[in-house]
């Protein structure tokens, strides 16, 4: 199974609930490259507490199947929760 084809990932809601300012969207082949190629601009947003929209385009799977994409989400849902300051808790949802 391959994962969504377009999945995006959204500023952790404890932070974006409370209401966010101005904001960027931000598109990356797969989970990942999104934090290793758009920085510092991506950490600069989701640390001012922008309305941080990223877009996926791929599941970045490489052939592994569905444990390898979904621990690539786990990742940088955790990054992003990092980046922010707050928890670690998502709600998910495809688009």
């Amino acid at each position: 199974m391959v994962g969504p084809l377009l999945h995006v990932l959204m500023s952790p809601p404890a932070r974006a609930a409370v209401g966010c300012q101005g904001g960027s969207i931000y598109f990356s082949a797969h989970p990942d490259d999104d934090l290793i190629f758009m920085s510092p601009d991506l950490l600069h947003d989701v640390q001012e507490n922008a309305c941080v929209r990223t877009v996926y385009v791929t599941a970045g799977d490489a052939g592994l199947g569905e444990t390898y994409w979904r621990n690539r989400e786990v990742g940088t849902r955790a990054a992003y929760a990092e980046m922010a300051g707050v928890a670690n808790s998502w709600t998910a949802s495809t688009v």
